[in-house]
């Protein structure tokens, strides 16, 4: 797994981004800058990502 930063986008606007990093992912709101992190999942993340970015911390 890498640790770039990868943007989450909905409806063309981006919502937020994520990196995956030693079996962690770190998922940022673009609305209000705040993170939360928690154990990746063994194949794609960008689903754990949007679900994460849809919780109340994220608004």
């Amino acid at each position: 797994m890498d640790s770039r930063t990868i943007d989450v986008v909905k409806d063309s606007e981006r919502i937020g981004w994520y990196r995956v990093d030693k079996g962690m992912i770190t998922v940022t709101s673009a609305k209000n800058s705040r993170s939360k992190t928690t154990r990746a999942a063994p194949g794609d993340n960008e689903g754990l990502a949007r679900l994460m970015l849809h919780e109340p911390w994220a608004s």
